[in-house]
């Protein structure tokens, strides 16, 4: 069978098409979608961490002001023992001369606004009527806690107790009134 001239003969048959470009299209698409639905999940599970996280920050900066008023009133109880007629240190530089509380703390307890009884008497809190646990030897000088909100404060005993800021004038003009004028 010949074909006739100019006639080009029966159709060729189209080339075979390429399945690999619409696979790798599926696929592109399906992996993009895990990693979108990925990237979500991980934000959102960071954002619901976001409150935990500033919960435990808080918790532990609590508990360093705690360890750092502890500290102070190892270092007083220090100078108590060391002074030749039972007065408490007079400042910060007497505290810091006793060597026991690390300056970088003094530095923390001076920003958070730490207000000292400086030069308080011993044998005066041992002859008090009130406990040794009911005064006050550091505490928060901040108006702006006043209410209900607790603070840490430090007791003669070394003792940090947490009561609410109204509660320090109570205690100091208690003590005041107990020492007489």
């Amino acid at each position: 069978m010949s074909s006739a001239p100019g006639y080009p003969g029966p159709p060729h048959p189209p080339p075979p098409q390429s399945t690999a470009k619409p696979v790798l299209l599926i696929l592109l698409v399906v992996f993009g979608s895990m990693a979108l639905v990925g990237v979500v999940c991980v934000g959102g599970l960071a954002l619901m961490l976001m409150p935990a996280i500033s919960a435990a920050r808080e918790a532990a900066n609590r508990a360093m002001h705690k360890n750092e008023l502890r500290q102070l009133g190892v270092a007083y109880q220090i100078c108590w023992d060391q002074s030749a007629n039972g007065v408490g240190p007079q400042s910060w530089e007497e505290i810091d001369e006793v060597g026991f509380l690390d300056p970088e703390a003094i530095d923390h307890l001076k920003e958070r606004k730490i207000r000292v009884v400086w030069g308080l008497n011993q044998d005066a809190v041992y002859r008090s009527q009130m406990p040794s646990g009911q005064i006050l030897l550091a505490y928060p000088d901040d108006p702006s806690l006043a209410g209900e909100y607790r603070v840490p404060v430090l007791m003669t005993d070394g003792s940090v107790d947490e009561i609410p800021y109204d509660e320090i004038a109570r205690r100091l003009k208690a003590w005041q009134a107990e020492q007489g004028p």
